[in-house]
């Protein structure tokens, strides 16, 4: 039954069709029959197909499984077959019909097109180009208009209707060949920009290689001078910091211009790397890396100039803090001219430098008050660098007698007594300086009656304050600047009493004070 239902809606859905597929079938009967094929006719054989196939896609293995005499296979052909049949008069007669119909309208839009450039026998030569330019965008030159109609024209002139798809053809080549010359001729032309751009290029960067090597000689000149300041602060007698400041000035501008060159010109060269067309950037890196790699050697040759600045630079710290620490002691002793002359003691000459009494000595303070000491003639910028030197922002009242402190070294054993003057009854010893003590003058040194030459001082060791002798009647020294620049409280203790000393200080203690002092005086005399 569903044979016969596939059977009867193919045939009739065939008879719909066929005429479309007649020769001189017009395209509003392909689409006519098209349309009726998507109506109920092709919708119930399209459902019959449907229904023989799933049926027999359901009962194949039970079919498979039927031992069927001849007959039987016989009549299973036969519907195997009408079944196929349907399904050919369904589908593939509808699909011929549909490519029909599409060629229908292709051709129509092909005679529309010829109709509207053509006259009444076809297209003339005339209108070749017209054509060429409506339908294709594409402007003909007259050789090729002549070539095509050459080829296309009948006797009329004219191109005839089938050969339109010869004219189209023929349009499209030309059209190519013309695209194609023009790519060949900008090809041509971007390769003599190319050419032009590879000889700027290359003119460019041997330009900053002349350049970079242009500063052989100056590099080779720098790294020569700093040499020379390098052996002038090596040399037994060094020159002075004045004598070394312009030479120094005159290296560092030269070496920093150097350096600004250098990287100028490396610079110049990265940017030509960078800004070259991709085709010359292997030619860009390589020329340009002769330009860099001139560029870190000289780089690094100077880099031995920055290391013998550096050296100078600290050989002229110390050499400003050796003339600070020779202007510190002419200041002092000046200072201490100003205390004998005024009769200054430490509290005295500590009032007259801190003005705003609050403690400690400002700069402006300390500059003031060393220009109205007697004699001196420092210019105050020195004054200035000095107290940066030895107080840094302001310098507290220990930090400012420490500054005019003078120590004396003991180098023969003598005593410390209560009075200047040995002679009074008064005097009494405090204790004996052994030798290797130290001591801090506070006052003197001056004379006495019997022309010994007196300090008042304090002892380094136990702060006892009293008179010692710094130079005997005879010309015998008791006492000694000290200069060195170790620390008094390490000197102490290299200079520690011997036993025999200790012995001797101890008897001196068990004496009595008087005597000693006396003798003191008669020994000294």
């Amino acid at each position: 039954g569903l044979t016969d239902a596939l059977d009867k809606n193919a045939r009739a859905l065939k008879d719909m069709l066929t005429p479309a597929l007649e020769k001189d079938a017009s395209l509003a009967a392909a689409e006519m029959a098209i349309a009726a094929g998507e109506g109920e006719v092709g919708t119930s054989a399209k459902a019959a197909c449907k229904a023989c196939t799933d049926l027999m896609v359901a009962n194949k293995s039970a079919v498979e499984a039927l031992r069927m005499g001849p007959e039987t296979k016989a009549d299973m052909i036969g519907l195997q077959e009408r079944i196929h049949t349907g399904f050919v008069d369904v589908f593939l007669t509808g699909s011929k019909v549909q490519k029909k119909a599409s060629a229908m309208k292709h051709m129509n839009k092909r005679c529309e097109a010829f109709d509207k450039y053509a006259g009444a026998n076809g297209i003339t030569k005339s209108s070749i180009a017209k054509y060429a330019k409506g339908e294709q965008g594409f402007e003909l030159s007259p050789d090729v208009v002549a070539k095509i109609s050459a080829q296309l024209c009948d006797k009329n002139g004219s191109i005839p209707k089938e050969h339109y798809q010869q004219l189209k053809i023929s349009v499209g080549v030309a059209r190519e060949e013309e695209a194609s010359r023009k790519r060949v001729e900008e090809r041509k032309k971007r390769m003599a920009e190319l050419e032009e751009e590879k000889k700027a290029l290359q003119a460019e960067l041997d330009k900053l290689l002349e350049k970079m090597g242009e500063l052989d000689a100056e590099v080779t000149k720098t790294l020569e001078s700093s040499t020379g300041l390098q052996c002038k602060i090596t040399a037994e007698e060094p020159p002075s910091d004045s004598d070394l400041a312009d030479e120094v000035e005159d290296l560092q501008d030269v070496f920093n211009s150097l350096k600004e060159k250098i990287g100028n010109i490396c610079q110049e060269a990265s940017k030509l790397i960078q800004g070259a067309d991709a085709t010359l950037q292997p030619l860009a890196r390589m020329e340009g890396s002769k330009v860099e790699l001139k560029g870190r050697l000289f780089t690094s040759k100077l880099s031995q100039v920055t290391f013998e600045l550096l050296m100078v630079g600290e050989f002229r710290a110390k050499q400003a803090a050796k003339e600070l620490e020779k202007l510190q002691a002419s200041l002092v002793e000046l200072i201490k001219k100003h205390m004998a002359a005024k009769e200054l003691n430490m509290e005295d000459l500590f009032k007259a430098a801190d003005k705003d009494e609050d403690g400690s000595v400002s700069k402006s303070e300390f500059v003031t008050f060393v220009k109205g000491v007697d004699g001196c003639e420092t210019e105050d910028a020195k004054l200035e660098s000095l107290f940066a030197h030895i107080g840094g922002e302001s310098m507290s009242k220990e930090s400012f007698l420490r500054l005019i402190t003078v120590r004396m070294k003991v180098t023969k054993e003598t005593l410390l007594t209560s009075d200047f003057s040995l002679s009074t009854k008064e005097s009494r010893t405090l204790r004996r300086l052994l030798e290797g003590e130290f001591v801090e003058v506070q006052v003197g040194p001056t004379k006495d009656e019997k022309d010994l030459t007196r300090i008042k001082c304090c002892a380094v060791k136990d702060g006892l304050v009293g008179w010692a002798t710094v130079v005997g009647n005879t010309g015998a020294a008791f006492l000694e600047a000290y200069e060195e620049e170790k620390k008094p409280a390490e000197a102490e203790a290299a200079a520690e009493p011997t036993p025999a000393a200790a012995e001797a200080e101890a008897a001196t203690d068990a004496a009595p004070h008087k005597t000693e002092a006396n003798k003191e005086g008669t020994s000294q005399e």
